[in-house]
């Protein structure tokens, strides 16, 4: 049995209510699940695919053009692919000289979802009544996403 990791991080994503790295959200979801590390291409294949996805907003910890750049060319490699070919081979390839400020700058990318995919992802369509202040919505997020640990809310 394979594991979803894209929607893993959706998740994830809609469990947080502040916004999150990449590296983090990666972290947790391979701690959560048990997983090995992933591969560099895979990894960037998860990124780019977060990048993409219209619910998730990306913010760049730092403006480096050249990484803005390479990041942009591998998402127009993406999109040129047809969705059966083998991306991760294409990304293998695409990566084999890639820079290490590159993962840096993929790890450290702020990750936000909108509300509409938590609503969806955690089941929240007819709960949104109940919120009377932010600390409530938070705890019910976190009960909800299975995040609660006893009183303390894993963020």
């Amino acid at each position: 049995m394979s594991f979803d990791f894209l929607d893993g991080c959706l998740e994830y994503l809609a469990s947080q209510t502040e916004v999150v790295s990449f590296g983090l959200v990666l972290s947790r979801l391979l701690a959560e699940n048990d997983l090995p590390p992933l591969g560099t291409a895979s990894k960037v294949g998860l990124w780019l695919q977060l990048y993409k996805h219209s619910d998730v907003l990306m913010l760049a910890s730092q403006d480096d053009p050249s990484s803005t750049a390479y990041i942009e060319n591998l998402c127009s490699l993406s999109d040129s692919l047809p969705a059966d070919s083998g991306f991760t081979q294409a990304l293998e390839e695409a990566l084999s000289t890639v820079d290490p400020t590159l993962i840096d700058y993929i790890d450290s990318s702020m990750l936000l979802c909108s509300n509409s995919l938590r609503f969806r992802k955690l089941n929240l369509l007819f709960c949104e009544h109940i919120f009377k202040s932010a600390e409530r919505y938070r705890l019910f997020l976190a009960i909800t996403s299975r995040r609660y640990n006893g009183g303390i809310l894993a963020t």
